[in-house]
């Protein structure tokens, strides 16, 4: 049996110099593409997570709105109205919300300034599905199904109503986490 130590072994009559480099070289690619491959998995993750924390702020954002006004006024609150903020510090939902905000403008403004209608309407309907205050939505929002009532209200199909929030959300994801994917 050869020694593994021994430079017969090594280089001699079992592998020679050309079939090392070929293996270094096959090895470098299969590495790299694993290593490119779990990047994307992971980028893609950490968008996906993004995505529903878009989400959560949205849906919470009147919530978190009227506890931040009855914080200041210095109402006694009941959490149980706003179980969105239980384990947040206040200091982190003014923060949360703030830059929210700041978002918000940046997505309203981008979608004026690009003069489509459809980007327009988008803001509107990110606006009245989560952004309004209760005394501003329109009356006949606040039912059950206020996505058919979105498309009613816009002359659109409901299917659209639900593109339109997406893409909205895709916009506020990347403006609000600072991403281009």
């Amino acid at each position: 049996m050869v020694d593994a130590r021994s430079k017969e072994f090594k280089l001699g009559k079992y592998y020679d110099e050309e079939f090392i480099v070929n293996v270094k070289e096959i090895a470098k690619e299969v590495a790299l593409e694993i290593y490119e491959e779990k990047k994307e998995d992971i980028i893609k993750h950490q968008w996906d997570s993004n995505i529903q924390q878009i989400k959560e702020i949205l849906k919470k954002y009147r919530l978190m709105q009227n506890y931040i006004c009855e914080m200041e006024e210095h109402q006694p609150i009941q959490l149980s109205r706003f179980e969105c903020v239980e384990g947040m510090e206040d200091k982190q939902i003014i923060h949360i919300l703030e830059h929210f905000d700041k978002t918000l403008i940046a997505f309203k403004n981008i979608c004026k300034e690009s003069g489509k209608e459809e980007d327009i309407r988008c803001f509107h309907i990110i606006s009245d599905l989560y952004i309004k205050k209760e005394n501003e939505i329109d009356t006949y929002l606040q039912g059950e199904d206020r996505f058919s009532q979105l498309a009613e209200k816009y002359h659109i199909n409901k299917r659209t109503v639900y593109k339109d929030v997406n893409k909205a959300i895709n916009i506020l994801a990347t403006l609000y986490y600072g991403i281009l994917i």
